[in-house]
């Protein structure tokens, strides 16, 4: 990769995905980059935590989501046999591996670990034995359980990480569930641990979701009418009479 010191630079110093990839873009003098282009370069970034031998600016988790989505990419061709594709599926998703368990060693805040653990939410996952990956995912969300101290953000973490197609896991859901009963203390908090933003109930059938509903309706008083009227909508919907008969 032949880049002048002036563009090293530039994409070194770039702090968001979009604005590396349009200057590497740029600099590279391509229409639009391919997963083959990334490959040497997220293997160094995550290695040796370097961009052309120089410090960058990008966070831990906008790497780890590059390199999942890169070497997802790259297991799927490789998998179905391109052509330009030399490496079999199970040499990326080896490599993939390996990049990901170098970041987790630098990776500090809850975002970090959720995008680390993302790598088993795809048809094809990092590691050789999909059951590493598993072991892996579960680690780093369970890493970023403990470092969330938001409702919302616990919840929504359930309903897209750990009830999802290709990852599920119902004790670390739980475990979600129970930090966002602890941080909980509004009308709106306990309902949202009910029913999401996308009115999904995440915690259905759980005493997560009737702790959380029977402490939403002791402060029903915080509501405002909208609120209090979807949140009926819910509770009809889910055929949650006990409840609706205390409101």
């Amino acid at each position: 990769m032949n880049l002048t010191k002036e563009q090293i630079a530039a994409i070194a110093n770039a702090n968001s995905g979009f604005t590396f990839e349009q200057l590497l873009t740029s600099a590279l003098d391509k229409d639009r980059l391919d997963a083959l282009d990334y490959e040497p370069i997220l293997i160094e970034m995550s290695k040796e935590n370097t961009f052309q031998k120089e410090s960058f600016n990008l966070p831990i988790h906008t790497i780890a989501s590059t390199i999942n989505l890169h070497f997802g990419n790259l297991c799927y061709r490789a998998y179905y046999k391109e052509e330009g594709i030399t490496k079999t599926a199970v040499e990326y998703r080896t490599t993939w591996g390996e990049l990901l368990e170098a970041l987790a060693e630098r990776a500090e805040t809850a975002l970090d670990y959720i995008n680390l653990a993302s790598c088993a939410q795809m048809q094809f996952a990092a590691f050789e034995d999909r059951n590493d990956a598993e072991i892996f995912a579960r680690t780093h969300y369970e890493n970023a359980i403990e470092r969330i101290d938001n409702v919302q953000k616990l919840v929504n973490l359930v309903g897209g990480h750990l009830q999802e197609e290709y990852f599920e896991d119902e004790a670390l859901a739980t475990q979600a569930g129970e930090a966002a009963l602890e941080l909980a203390k509004t009308f709106q908090d306990y309902a949202y641990i009910c029913f999401d933003e996308n009115e999904c109930c995440n915690f259905r059938n759980s005493d997560i979701y009737e702790q959380a509903g029977d402490r939403a309706i002791e402060l029903k008083a915080q509501a405002s009418e909208d609120e209090l009227n979807n949140f009926k909508i819910m509770l009809e919907e889910e055929e949650d009479e006990e409840r609706l008969g205390k409101l």
